[in-house]
């Protein structure tokens, strides 16, 4: 039976372009062949685009075409001065501690949503926060500091060693597919914004201690 149907047909099924009825004579044939249904996930793996892979350059070296400077600080600290160039960008802390980033100072707050990213020690980055569209947030939602800069508190993981944890600032207006899985396209506009630079990203360096 699976040779009757042509790929023509399982790609216009995938695309939602089938009237009514050829659909639901379809999908009755999908419902009744494995061999059909195999066909029709081998053609979707063929034509779905790859999941978003993040582009974040190393500690130090802020992304994109604006960089926006950010530097990490321990939470308790509130001075106004940034630390020095070569530790901006690192921080130490104990298992599940709190760490404080300090983002510059904005003059339209409202238009930037931060994004948080973190790059498991076997893996991809991937998004940590925001996970739905409750926590989603804007820097002008963010306590400031006496200095101006933007205050956002973040917990080290708990296992020790040397990880990294990166914070992208992205418009607010920002296209984000809820719908779909985090790692199947819904942050394929962020992807895109710090592949082309159009969205600055700073990493951080959180050395966990044992």
């Amino acid at each position: 039976m699976t040779d009757d149907v042509p790929d023509a047909r399982l790609l216009a099924h995938l695309a939602e372009a089938l009237e009514p009825g050829p659909r639901g004579e379809l999908e009755g044939m999908l419902h009744r062949d494995a061999a059909l249904r195999a066909r029709l996930e081998h053609l979707r793996r063929r034509v779905e685009p790859p999941p978003a892979r993040f582009r974040v350059p190393p500690p130090g070296l802020p992304g994109g075409r604006h960089p926006v400077q950010m530097w990490a600080r321990p939470a308790a600290v509130m001075g106004t001065a940034p630390p020095a160039p070569e530790r901006a960008h690192t921080i130490a802390a104990a298992p599940g501690a709190r760490w404080r980033l300090h983002i510059a100072e904005h003059a339209r707050p409202d238009r930037w949503m931060p994004v948080v990213l973190e790059l498991p020690l076997h893996g991809d980055w991937a998004v940590a926060y925001p996970e739905d569209p409750e926590d989603v947030l804007t820097l002008a939602d963010l306590p400031k500091a006496p200095s101006g800069s933007h205050l956002l508190d973040l917990a080290a993981p708990s296992t020790a060693g040397s990880h990294r944890v990166a914070l992208a600032l992205a418009p607010a207006s920002l296209p984000v597919a809820w719908d779909l899985p985090p790692h199947e396209g819904r942050w394929r506009a962020l992807a895109r914004g710090l592949e082309d630079g159009s969205i600055p990203v700073v990493a951080i360096q959180v050395d966990v201690e044992a």
